[in-house]
């Protein structure tokens, strides 16, 4: 019984974390559209964006700070601190913080 609960325990938090990562990714892909909308470029689709992405932008990712800068044409427009911390409130609420963002 204990082992039982234990691995229903360990999928629900497996869960969790999918559930979390998978919002996460959508909402910083949002917020990336919007910072090359700011320096002038938009999309129909989602399909011309990822193709837009592999021809001209890249990312720097610096591990020791847990940074990423991203850039369109060599021209930074975005950073993403991903500095990702899961707190539980004293009621119970999850609190998940995923670093900041900033448009450049």
């Amino acid at each position: 019984m204990l082992n039982d609960m234990k691995w229903i325990e360990k999928n629900l938090l497996s869960d969790f974390e999918n559930e979390v990562s998978t919002k996460l990714a959508k909402e910083l892909g949002d917020i990336m559209i919007e910072a090359l909308k700011r320096k002038g470029f938009e999309f129909e689709n989602r399909a011309d964006l990822a193709e837009f992405i592999k021809s001209n932008c890249r990312c720097e990712d610096r591990c020791d700070i847990k940074q990423r800068t991203y850039f369109v044409n060599d021209a930074p427009f975005f950073l993403h601190d991903y500095n990702m911390s899961i707190k539980i409130k004293d009621d119970g609420e999850i609190f998940v913080s995923d670093g900041f963002w900033a448009y450049l």
